[in-house]
């Protein structure tokens, strides 16, 4: 599932400073990987709640386990224990019980750090980890129930298309760097096309799905967008400071879970906030 932006130019620079694209098969090999991901995320999506909260679920626990073995705190006790706590906020939230649920994943997530910390571990790397998705997991389960199927596949079209615009606009245009330290392949051309791109579809999708009106979508879209461009660079900032390129390479084309749901980690608990401020901000509210 693609939930997060790759690099905005995901490319190489000859000697003439001209960016150029990736090699074929390394781009069919992400074009094949999204064509199995997606239908499943949007299946599961469609199929309800509790089908969602599942996908969510397992998606979450492969992250946190990237996330600690990233992070240098990767321990079996660990591990469980975040695999137990999306379980128990879930299960939680099945049962109505939404303030219990985010009481469990923040106290899951200090819980973590002890355990962490117990070992001689990166206490803050193990509770940041744990809040990071856990908050995004429950965002997800949270905006089907109230918003129902059509927000979810909509903030995922956002997501999705913010990445293919930065991806084609940075590998075709090139051009100035974005973030030359943290990222050396993200362009200013691939932020811009990767935004016109995802405001484009919010409006189209968003229309289509009743979502709210011509001006939300446009402002909802270029924000979201770019937002989750940060969640990407601060992601990219993390990986570059444990000196990693990718998460993991269990994604054949793209790396690791995380590295698909960077963005979405981070847009999702934003959104719902919004969201829990002004919830007439969508049209499909109750």
């Amino acid at each position: 599932m693609r939930a997060g932006n790759a690099d905005l130019a995901p490319a190489r620079t000859d000697r003439s400073g001209v960016t150029k694209g990736l090699i074929p098969r390394q781009l069919l090999l992400r074009i094949a990987s999204a064509l199995i991901m997606a239908p499943i995320a949007l299946a599961a999506v469609y199929g309800g709640e509790l089908w969602l909260a599942a996908l969510a679920c397992v998606i979450g626990s492969i992250g946190m386990y990237e996330w600690n073995n990233m992070a240098g705190v990767k321990t079996l006790s660990l591990t469980t224990t975040n695999v137990v706590i999306f379980l128990a906020s879930l299960t939680a939230y099945q049962l109505d019980e939404g303030l219990i649920s985010l009481v469990i994943i923040v106290l899951g997530a200090m819980t973590c750090g002890l355990i962490s910390l117990a070992q001689h571990k990166r206490f803050i790397w193990a509770v940041w980890g744990q809040l990071y998705i856990g908050l995004a997991i429950l965002s997800i389960v949270w905006m089907q129930d109230v918003y129902g199927w059509e927000a979810v596949v909509w903030i995922l079209f956002i997501i999705w298309a913010m990445d293919i615009g930065a991806y084609f606009a940075g590998s075709l245009i090139g051009g100035p760097k974005l973030v030359p330290k943290a990222s050396p392949n993200k362009t200013w051309a691939g932020l811009i096309g990767g935004a016109l791109t995802a405001c484009l579809v919010s409006w189209l999708a968003g229309g289509y799905l009743n979502i709210a009106g011509n001006q939300v979508l446009i402002g909802a879209g270029i924000g979201l967008a770019l937002w989750s461009q940060l969640g990407d660079i601060i992601e990219s900032l993390v990986k570059r400071h444990f000196k990693v390129k990718d998460s993991g390479a269990i994604i054949p084309g793209h790396g690791g879970v995380l590295d698909r749901i960077d963005s979405l980690l981070f847009t999702l608990p934003v959104l719902v906030g919004a969201l829990w401020l002004w919830p007439n901000f969508l049209a499909l509210n109750g």
